[in-house]
């Protein structure tokens, strides 16, 4: 099972515990170290065709990977930059972490208190930092909703990003597992919650291409031929 954490306030869904989630301040704080990675390069599990694609391997051995470079968490989750300065950002931090308090009195009053101590901390800690930070909003764009906030420790390559953990809401999905026919890898992945089926794919033999999808991101195909 792998669980998928939405924001109280947008719904949208914006982390998952397929990363390794380090709960600080109290507990107030999700953190995640991200990473960088190449688009179209995922080890998704999907099958290569045999043939046509071998051929095209051979014949440019030096090609370079094409794709661009995205941070994992933010392009797996549909997540969009938004911009604030140290005026706005206090603003919104007012508004979410007072919806996050009135949700706290409704379902777990005794956690206010350390709640509001952590979330102060998170809150000192980016400030301190502003100029580092890099603001994400949810797939949605509301506004007034969770924000992936994140920075470059110094020296890092890779990115951490914090996350007001009493503001999200987790839930379990089961995870799918995918095999690749021609080699037999399995593997499992972190999104997904539904697999489609398609048509089939070739006239001459049938062919089905497998998806598994979360949402509408198509995240892995196998092709099996019968």
């Amino acid at each position: 099972m792998v669980k998928v954490y939405s924001d109280i306030v947008s719904g949208d869904e914006i982390i998952s515990d397929g990363y390794p989630i380090e709960e600080q301040m109290e507990g107030a704080a999700f953190v995640i170290k991200a990473k960088l990675i190449i688009t179209g390069q995922e080890d998704l599990g999907i099958a290569e065709n045999l043939g046509e694609d071998e051929e095209k391997k051979e014949d440019a051995p030096g090609d370079i990977p094409q794709g661009d470079t995205v941070i994992d968490v933010i392009h797996h989750f549909n997540l969009m930059e938004t911009k604030h300065d140290k005026k706005s950002f206090q603003a919104w931090v007012k508004v979410y972490l007072n919806a996050i308090k009135d949700r706290l009195k409704e379902k777990n009053p005794d956690r206010i208190p350390n709640f509001q101590k952590g979330a102060m901390a998170l809150v000192k800690f980016i400030m301190s930092k502003f100029d580092d930070f890099q603001f994400f909003l949810g797939a949605s764009l509301n506004q007034d909703g969770a924000m992936a906030m994140g920075y470059y420790p110094e020296g890092a390559t890779d990115p951490t990003f914090y996350y007001f953990a009493d503001g999200l809401v987790g839930k379990e999905f089961q995870q799918i597992l995918c095999v690749n026919p021609f080699t037999h890898k399995q593997q499992q992945h972190k999104y997904l919650s539904l697999i489609h089926i398609s048509e089939p794919t070739r006239p001459e033999r049938i062919s089905y291409a497998v998806f598994c999808l979360k949402k509408k991101n198509i995240l892995c195909m196998n092709l099996l031929i019968f």
